[in-house]
Formats: structure tokens, sequence, C-alpha cells
């Protein structure tokens, strides 16, 4: 194959014409802007809100903070009664003690009179958490809303009205691929969304493909399934059944078909210049 000036101006030209459009890279493309109208305020197709959410259900290995809170005079009544006594307070109504069991990373009791704080519980592979006083607490299956009900139903049987707050700190996602900070990211929101992942890893690169938003859900040694997202389109993304996403997520972001074209046309058009020149000049020492 002769490389002539005729191939690196083909070659150029190829590159020129393979810039990426702002169709291929826009978000949401098919977002018109909202009319003002009497329903203003109200919302409108375009709307990223949806009421919809699927609940998370709390899994076996899952770590879960567990707050559980009441009133100084329910714990003083806790103190007086047969209970075990797990708490203590000092004049100011701000020491705490330690729990007696159960697992949690630590037991506080706030001034004011706001007392227990649970943190860090997991959940074993029957399904349970060890709460100090509580025991175990089977938990497996249950929502989150499901979960506090549970808690503060055998809570009451200590204290008046507890109030009870759960957040899982096990709720963790991957982001790999064409993204400018990749990695692992905790999430303490359990309706998070896609688009929350993506802004905490500083959103797509310059060569990634949004129409290509792949999440992988589930164990991948048994069931898991594959969602892509086109982020092009509004509808299509928050339609999309990965749009939620759930603890363990693998969000992986594929790159433009021509990447690598792209990341390396300089070095391409460098090299067939170096070519062309050095056929050019053997030419014309060479008299051929």
């Amino acid at each position: 194959m002769k490389f002539t000036p005729k191939l690196f101006i083909a070659v150029l030209i190829y590159g020129l014409t393979s810039c990426i459009s702002s169709k291929q890279v826009t978000y949401w493309q098919d977002a018109g802007q909202t009319q003002s109208s009497k329903n203003s305020g109200k919302g409108t197709h375009d709307s990223l809100i949806d009421t919809t959410h699927p609940d998370i259900v709390i899994q076996t290995f899952d770590v879960l903070d567990i707050k559980i809170k009441s009133s100084k005079q329910a714990f003083d009544d806790l103190l007086q009664s047969n209970a075990p006594g797990i708490y203590s307070f000092g004049a100011a109504g701000a020491s705490s003690a330690a729990p007696s069991g159960g697992g949690g990373a630590s037991t506080t009791s706030a001034a004011g009179g706001i007392g227990a704080y649970y943190s860090g519980f997991f959940v074993d592979a029957s399904g349970d958490v060890t709460l100090p006083v509580l025991g175990k607490i089977h938990v497996k299956n249950l929502t989150i809303d499901e979960a506090k009900t549970l808690i503060a139903k055998k809570m009451g049987e200590f204290v008046n009205e507890p109030y009870v707050e759960i957040k899982f700190l096990s709720f963790k996602v991957q982001i790999l691929g064409n993204v400018k900070n990749p990695g692992t990211i905790t999430i303490s929101n359990e309706k998070a969304n896609l688009i929350e992942a993506l802004a905490m890893a500083n959103d797509l690169n310059d060569y990634a493909n949004p129409k290509k938003i792949k999440v992988i859900r589930g164990d991948l040694k048994r069931n898991y399934k594959v969602f892509i997202v086109d982020l092009t389109s509004l509808q299509k993304t928050r339609e999309s059944d990965a749009f939620y996403l759930q603890p363990n997520d693998i969000i992986y972001v594929e790159p433009l078909p021509r990447k690598f074209f792209l990341a390396n046309v300089q070095s391409i058009v460098s090299a067939v210049v170096i070519i062309n020149t050095s056929i050019i000049l053997y030419r014309v020492f060479s008299g051929k």
C-alpha cells in the first residue's frame, strides 16, 4: 500500500467528519421548556419527580444505622423500672453509657433529654439485628418503614412513644467507565437515583456515550440484571427501572464508538505526516 498526500488528506477529512455532534452528548433532548399557565407549579410530564419509587428491602449482611429516640422523662421512667439499665443521665442530662450488648457502635444521650443513639448494626446471616434491651429482631425482607414500625413497637414496651430512624450504612454503588471520577461511592439516601450517583462521580467525561449507561443489579455469580439507560432522552431516563438505585448496583458508562480514534487522532495524523514526508524525501533524493 502506497502512502500519498491524497491518503493523508482522506485521513484528515475522516478525522474532521468524525467529530462528536451535540446530539450524541446532550442530555434529555426531548425535555421541552415548561410553559407558564394556571397550573404552574404543579409540574409537567417532564418532571423527574416519581412517586412510584420502589422500596428497598433489608437483606442479610446489610449494615444499618439505627437510632431510637424518646423524651428524657421516658428514659427516667425506664431507669426506675426493672428493665436492664443501659442509660444514665448526669445533672445536665447529657451523660452516656455503653450498651449492654448487641453490636451497636455507640449509645449516646444528648443534652435536652434526647436519648438512645445506636449506630452500625449488622444484619446477620439469619436476617436479624441485635439491639440492646430488645435483643434479636428479624428485619430481613422488610422495608425501612416496616423495620421502623417493628422496632418502635418492641421499644414501646420500655419507653413511651419511641421514635426510630434507620438508614443504610452499606448503600454503596460502583461507578466505572467513562466518568471523571470512577470508584465506589456511599449514598446515605435510600431513594438515591442514577443522576445523583453520576453527579457524585463529577459527571461523564468527554468520551462517554450517554446513550449507553449500564446498570448491573444483583449477584454477578447468580442472578443479575443489566439495564441500559439513555440519558439523551428524559422520558427514557425517568421510565427506566434502573433510574432509582439499589445497594451494590454497578454503573458502567460505555465509551463512544469512535473513542479510540478521537483520543488518538493527533498521534494518527502525526504518524501519517511523518510517513508521507519520508516517502516524498525518499523519492526526491532517489530520483524515483
